[in-house]
């Protein structure tokens, strides 16, 4: 955060240097920030332009807080809306409204210890690996190291949350609400999408049920599926813990390729 909000401060410096009739007052919410920017648009008091996402869109637009950006797109002429990715605009689209423009966007990918794929024999994720694979993987990586009957180091974080849920089930030939806007979380490939997931706690046991937070320096994670640029929080230590340091043995690489 404290990155991003030292660029969010130069594109603010850059704006005031180009328009200086105008102050910009930047304001950092640590934390709560969406039960924050509900508080200030009931009292009145919210920014000019806020930070939103996709997620928290439709209910903002909806409260009427937020307004249309085509109108004004429309009356630039240096602005070309082609400029953006067509996936990304079509996300911040709400009815007949475009209420935000994107400025980034993230990617998932499998984050990996290499001492600890060196160990167990196993060879880096490439473009050639399968899911196959990391099923594999994630077994052979599952041990109880101090021989007291329970596992200490897990060959997946486990995490598998509303983003991961998108990506596997799209990769799967699935979607989450189709063309005519009904839920079709149950279809089959969503299912098959869901099964890897159950399969890697329940089956192999390669990760644990619930959060990973008491057992926090141990080599609990290995292979870690998480955003481009989070390799980790403090219970990712074996990965990283978002540190800097050049010689830490992470590895990255791509999804595997293909059907679940």
């Amino acid at each position: 955060m404290r990155i991003a909000r030292g660029i969010r401060l130069e594109l603010v410096k850059a704006f005031e240097e180009k328009y200086p009739d105008i102050q910009v007052e930047a304001i950092n919410i640590p934390e709560k920030y969406w039960d924050k920017l509900l508080t200030m648009f009931a009292g009145g008091t919210a920014p000019d332009v806020v930070y939103m996402n996709y997620m928290n869109l439709a209910g903002f637009a909806d409260k009427g807080v937020l307004e249309d950006l085509m109108p004004w797109i429309e009356k630039s002429p240096d602005f070309n809306l082609p400029d953006f990715f067509p996936s990304l605009i079509k996300q911040v689209r709400y009815k007949a409204g475009l209420y935000e423009l994107p400025k980034d966007f993230t990617t998932s990918v499998i984050y990996y210890n290499k001492d600890m794929l060196k160990e167990a024999g196993l060879k880096f994720p490439d473009a050639n690996w399968t899911w196959d694979d990391f099923r594999n993987a994630a077994k052979a990586l599952t041990k109880d190291k101090d021989g007291d009957g329970r596992i200490d180091q897990y060959g997946w974080d486990g995490l598998f949350d509303t983003s991961l849920n998108t990506y596997w089930i799209r990769q799967n030939g699935g979607e989450i609400i189709d063309s005519d806007g009904k839920a079709v979380l149950d279809s089959p490939q969503n299912i098959e999408a869901y099964q890897l997931d159950v399969d890697i706690r329940s089956r192999l046991r390669a990760a644990q049920c619930g959060s990973l937070e008491g057992i926090p320096h141990q080599g609990a994670v290995v292979a870690v599926l998480r955003d481009l640029g989070a390799p980790g929080h403090g219970h990712h230590e074996p990965v990283g813990s978002g540190r800097r340091d050049a010689d830490l043995p992470c590895g990255s690489a791509g999804h595997p390729d293909g059907a679940l």
